[in-house]
């Protein structure tokens, strides 16, 4: 089980590359570069670049971008002192940073029992084997390697899920949750996805049902979500939750004022049900889905333009955010991060958390401007490159090798020849092994060879009769799907 758990995380962590989900990798030993990722805590966007650092815009009443001021940002700013992060969760006033040497650091009102905001990072408590990070409104947790889920700060909704309503500052233990596989939350309440595919959920619960347990009661310890099994993947909102299946399908459960369920209502169900019209999605985030074409999709309420359709009309079922292609990861800012290192924000923006340099309303997606608005926000450091050495197994190619940069893609691979050979690909091991494509995301930490493989295109022997003639020569040799070449003439 232990084995399965590791795995499964594994999986869920390559698939949100995203920090979609609030889920956070840390790995046995720490990669020497991060995975970009994005998070929105209230009004305010977070981004992770590949260089370890991390950057922060919008509203900043508390301190919550981690700059050392409480000036709102309409542009990015870097988190003072922060270094080597791999992971990152925003909550509704602070920001949770995991860093590759094991050590978790926060910003903004972190919930440690203090009235005191940070306005740069601190280090929360000393939490061990941390695999996963999120964060609530008011309380912080962790998922650990043993499959254990340990939460502190605010508790009066029982969202940290130990049974009580008391507040605390240090960690304390999940009742009742093991082989916990993903942690999410927002607002009051907190999710689990347990190894075999169930969903549980504690804390707030109160009118619009967003626990999933038929209920509009709080819950101070994990309850499981009704009807719903075969999960791969979830995320929340403030007041309702989305599940992915293994099967493909998305179902949602909670508040549905807006038709933020996308079935079609504006009916809260307090058990899960299906959105409508999607499939093929790679991830997700309360509201809107990721698809395997990089397309966006969305639904639910609009007066502020974040369905990214050009349009303020609230949608009961799933709309097209415009203008978006090759989108990688998102979140609920909403944000989303393109397969270039690029970020776009769209909706609301009163505070800048559109990163735009204005507080300018945005109906469809922008692209956030660089830090001082020089150039645009990149998440891939450039600098962190390696170089592919190209095996032609048997063919001639020029070059032999390509540079790729962390986070982006194998799109410099060239198509090498064989005579008599089709050109299967490129894979990591010279038989079998991974293909390699040239719009896959480079995840890779190191120097990496690269195999061309081939399948034998049949060929044949021809023989000529000259049918009481001379001919030479007598036979020649074809290869299937080429021409006959020059056939003799005989006489």
């Amino acid at each position: 089980m232990k084995n399965y758990r590791r795995i499964f995380g594994a999986l869920l962590a390559l698939a949100l590359v995203l920090g979609l989900l609030g889920i956070v990798p840390a790995a046995a030993s720490a990669p020497s570069v991060a995975t970009p990722m994005l998070a929105a805590g209230i009004l305010r966007s977070v981004a992770l670049k590949s260089d370890g650092t991390v950057w922060a815009w919008g509203w900043n009443d508390h301190g919550q971008l981690g700059d050392g001021s409480t000036i709102d940002r309409y542009m990015p700013v870097q988190v003072t002192g922060l270094s080597g992060v791999i992971s990152i969760a925003a909550g509704g006033d602070h920001t949770l940073a995991l860093k590759s040497d094991g050590t978790l650091w926060g910003w903004g009102f972190l919930g440690d029992g203090t009235a005191k905001a940070r306005r740069t990072p601190v280090q929360a408590p000393a939490l061990s084997d941390v695999a996963a990070i999120a964060a609530g409104y008011t309380h912080s947790m962790v998922l650990k390697d043993d499959g254990t889920v340990w939460a502190w700060g605010g508790n009066i909704m029982g969202q940290l899920g130990n049974g009580t309503n008391t507040t605390s500052r240090e960690p304390v233990q999940v009742s009742g949750l093991e082989n916990v596989v993903a942690i999410v939350a927002h607002g009051y309440h907190s999710l689990a996805l347990k190894s075999d595919g169930t969903v549980w959920a504690w804390g707030e619960n109160n009118k619009s049902g967003m626990l999933g347990d038929g209920t509009t009661e709080n819950r101070n310890v994990p309850v499981q979500v009704l009807n719903l099994s075969g999960v791969t993947a979830i995320a929340t909102g403030g007041a309702h939750s989305v599940a992915l299946k293994n099967d493909g399908t998305l179902w949602s459960w909670g508040r549905n004022n807006y038709g933020d369920l996308g079935d079609g209502t504006t009916i809260d169900r307090f058990t899960p049900v299906q959105v409508s019209g999607l499939e093929d999605i790679s991830a997700i985030t309360p509201g809107m889905a990721l698809k395997s074409d990089g397309t966006v999709w969305t639904w639910g309420q609009n007066q502020l333009g974040q369905l990214g359709d050009g349009t303020t009309t609230n949608s009961k079922t799933p709309v097209q955010a415009l203008g978006l292609a090759d989108i990688t990861a998102i979140v609920e800012g909403p944000l989303a991060l393109k397969s270039d290192g690029t970020v776009w924000a769209w909706g609301w923006n009163r505070f800048g958390e559109a990163g735009d340099g204005t507080n300018a309303q945005r109906n469809l997606p922008a692209q956030v401007l660089g830090p001082g608005g020089e150039g645009w926000l990149n998440l891939l450091d450039p600098s962190v490159t390696f170089t592919v050495t190209l095996n032609p197994n048997g063919s001639d190619i020029a070059p032999a090798s390509i540079t790729v940069t962390k986070g982006g893609t194998y799109s410099a691979l060239p198509t090498p020849t064989l005579d008599g050979y089709t050109f299967d690909g490129w894979f990591t091991q010279a038989n079998g092994g991974i293909k390699i494509n040239p719009d896959d995301i480079v995840n890779i930490t190191g120097p990496q060879t690269l195999y061309a493989q081939w399948t034998l295109i049949p060929s044949f022997t021809v023989t000529f009769d000259s049918n009481g003639g001379y001919v030479t020569p007598t036979s020649t040799t074809v290869t299937q799907g080429y021409y006959y070449g020059s056939l003799p003439t005989p006489t």
